[in-house]
């Protein structure tokens, strides 16, 4: 956060949990008032948040979504102003980054056919800076990193359950299959 308060940083990338606690102290305003974008990203963020760094800050804000599989970034949510979060918990992880190619798949059908639109199902994640595989894990990788249903190559099973959102992109549940 002194580095921020020179006055010389204009975007700053932080987790959730860490940024929170800056949005509660009582000088965020003066302090970042060079930031122009903010990346929130690494875990879940809440539609709470959301609302208290645009109520405090006057920044673009975006919402990241990647595991660590996906060399990090994979979907990004631009914040929209005005701030009217919908009926959850979670923010929206947004649509893929150009790079990607998402599929919402069943996760109880062993031939990952797509989930029914509107309906929840694993994500999976397609494209360049997948990992090969987890080190020292066969049956994992194996379970994880699978041919792709969809494209030529390789696809990641993240665990995580998602459903599109329209316009919007991707709405993920707190759940994992």
């Amino acid at each position: 956060a002194a580095a921020v308060s020179t006055g010389r940083t204009t975007s700053v990338d932080f987790v959730p949990t860490m940024f929170s606690l800056l949005v509660e102290s009582k000088d965020i305003t003066s302090r970042f008032k060079s930031i122009r974008r903010v990346n929130l990203g690494g875990e879940a963020v809440s539609y709470n948040l959301c609302r208290q760094i645009m109520s405090s800050l006057d920044v673009q804000l975006f919402v990241t979504y990647g595991p660590t599989e996906a060399a990090v970034d994979t979907t990004t949510w631009r914040v929209p102003r005005p701030f009217e979060p919908p009926q959850a918990t979670a923010c929206l992880i947004g649509l893929p980054d150009a790079w990607r190619t998402l599929h919402i798949t069943d996760p109880t059908d062993p031939g990952y056919c797509s989930a029914p639109a509107g309906t929840p199902g694993e994500l999976c994640i397609d494209g360049p800076g997948l990992a090969d595989r987890y080190l020292n894990l066969p049956d994992e990788s194996d379970r994880a990193f699978v041919a792709s249903a969809f494209s030529s190559g390789k696809s990641y099973r993240s665990g995580d359950l998602v459903r599109w959102r329209g316009l919007l992109g991707l709405d993920r549940s707190e759940e994992r299959r």
